[in-house]
């Protein structure tokens, strides 16, 4: 009875092994699991949508693909990324002041007083949409990575407003 007994635990802890996943370290803190929680998730496609990258930079570049990678991972399904103003788009982000269209009451003062890495993430009544913007594409890159991080963690994303400043003039 004690060889049967050592012989299933055995088994047991190989069968465990094949269905482990090898763990590289590659993605670091970038992976984008699917929210599990269907209100939470179903909340997040109907706000977030169709999405808008202004800009033809590098970053902004960087930025769709970050955006494309993580919506459809996190929310389990693809996300169309657009790099021009589409009306369906519930997420915009704005790389530069150039490019912004800033139809968002006292977003463009504020955006002023936030420096050239500070951003704003925005929930719209004015246009019902989520704003990431910033003076610059390094700005929105931070609050891109921002959002997603919010998304990560299940935040709301109804009514949002953050501001960020910067501590340091480079980070």
């Amino acid at each position: 009875m004690k060889l049967h007994t050592r012989f299933f635990a055995i088994i047991l802890v190989l069968m465990s092994f094949l269905q482990a996943k090898a763990e590289t370290g590659y993605d670091l803190w970038l992976r984008y699991v699917p929210v599990t929680d269907e209100a939470i998730r179903t909340s997040y496609l109907q706000k977030i949508g169709e999405v808008a990258v202004y800009g033809n930079s590098e970053t902004a570049r960087v930025i769709r693909e970050e955006l494309a990678t993580a919506l459809s991972g996190m929310l389990d399904q693809d996300v169309t990324i657009h790099s021009q103003k589409v009306p369906a788009c519930g997420l915009v982000v704005y790389t530069s002041a150039k490019n912004a269209v800033f139809d968002e009451p006292g977003l463009k003062p504020a955006l002023e007083k936030l420096g050239d890495e500070g951003f704003l993430i925005v929930d719209s009544k004015t246009n019902n949409k989520l704003i990431i913007a910033s003076k610059t594409g390094i700005g929105a890159l931070y609050g891109t990575f921002h959002f997603l991080r919010l998304l990560q963690t299940n935040q709301p994303i109804d009514g949002m407003r953050v501001e960020e400043k910067p501590k340091t003039t480079h980070r």
